[in-house]
This record gives C-alpha cells, sequence and structure tokens, in this order.
C-alpha cells in the first residue's frame, strides 16, 4: 500500500514540475530505449539518443540524461 502511495506523489511532484498530465510524461519518456549487447565474455549497453521532448522533462525534473 505505502508503494502505491509512493509512486502517486512521484507522478504528481513530476506533472507539477513539468506542467503536464502523467501521460504525457510517460508517453515521452517511453520512447528512449536502451540496446544490450552480449559476446561471450562481455556484455555492453548502448542508448538510443534521447529525444528533445524527453530531454526538456528530464531538465524540468533536474535528472541526468541516462548513460
Amino acid at each position: 500500500m505505502k508503494i502505491c502511495v509512493l509512486a502517486l506523489l512521484v507522478q504528481r511532484v513530476a506533472e507539477l514540475a513539468v506542467g503536464r498530465p502523467w501521460s504525457h510524461i510517460h508517453r515521452t519518456l517511453d520512447a528512449m530505449q536502451v540496446t544490450e549487447f552480449t559476446t561471450p565474455t562481455h556484455r555492453f549497453f548502448q542508448r538510443n539518443p534521447i529525444p528533445a521532448a524527453a530531454a526538456e522533462i528530464l531538465k524540468k525534473l533536474d535528472l541526468p540524461p541516462p548513460k
């Protein structure tokens, strides 16, 4: 129960900071993707370029872009 309340609080804080509804924030950030590459001895991750709208949301939330 507490985790649900915390999740709703995070959503609301994000909505207030960005000025958009959570559905828009979620859809925009969902465009960011990571691809995993594996070899027998190594594992690599590469993210796609961050769309401008997603970068703007990250900036408004004061979050660094994922590496």
